[in-house]
């Protein structure tokens, strides 16, 4: 009786153990995510894979690329005025905006034509990035309706450059694009028009100095 009683202690024990090594596993797994999501890990950055980067480049040349950016960084300036002078970019945000228009021109992409959501952000943002052009202002580039648009607007042989906001780059990434966190003003996501429903990437602000013309 007394072997019993400790067969039933010793069983208990290991099963709490179990339970509790689970529990931390789990725990640790969390810990892991959310350090991911801390980190940037929000879609396949393309600086960080060749093959990503080889594909982008591959869309581009063959005038295939299709390019939803984020505004850059907003919060109001004195000398470029909004209606709402919150919603106009920061001096550092028209910076981020030309370094961005930079690295477009370095890597020989091109683009016609170019939308824009009409809000002041987005314009000054597609204003700054291709100023030889007037973009085109579009609802659907705020509502994250803009499948239509792009079938509408991509020319053939052409790059097509949408200027958007946070959601609606989310929506091509299938991920939330944290819009109070200032690393993701700018974000980019790339598709393919050939095969729309498959992200080829992203990248943020930062990562623009990676990406190489080859």
């Amino acid at each position: 009786m007394k072997k019993l009683a400790l067969l039933v202690l010793v069983t208990f024990f290991l099963a709490c153990s179990s339970a509790e090594d689970a529990s931390q596993a789990e725990q640790s797994e969390d810990q892991a995510s959310q350090v991911a999501k801390t980190e940037g890990d929000l879609c396949p950055r393309i600086h960080q894979n060749s093959q990503r980067q080889a594909a982008v480049r591959e869309a581009a040349e063959a005038g295939r690329l299709v390019v939803l950016i984020r505004h850059a960084t907003k919060g109001g300036t004195v000398d470029r005025p909004c209606p709402d002078p919150d919603q106009a970019l920061t001096e550092g945000g028209f910076a981020q905006a030309e370094a961005l228009r930079g690295h477009l021109q370095r890597l020989g992409w091109s683009f016609s034509p170019v939308l824009t959501s009409p809000y002041c952000r987005t314009l000054q943002t597609a204003e700054t990035l291709v100023p030889d052009f007037d973009p085109i202002e579009a609802d659907g580039l705020y509502t994250c309706e803009f499948e239509d648009l792009i079938s509408e607007h991509k020319q053939s042989g052409s790059n097509l450059l949408l200027v958007t906001h946070s959601g609606c780059v989310g929506k091509v990434l299938g991920a939330e694009v944290p819009h109070t966190d200032p690393d993701y003003d700018s974000v980019a996501a790339f598709i393919d028009y050939d095969d729309p429903e498959n992200s080829l990437g992203c990248a943020l602000a930062a990562d623009w100095p990676s990406i190489t013309a080859r």
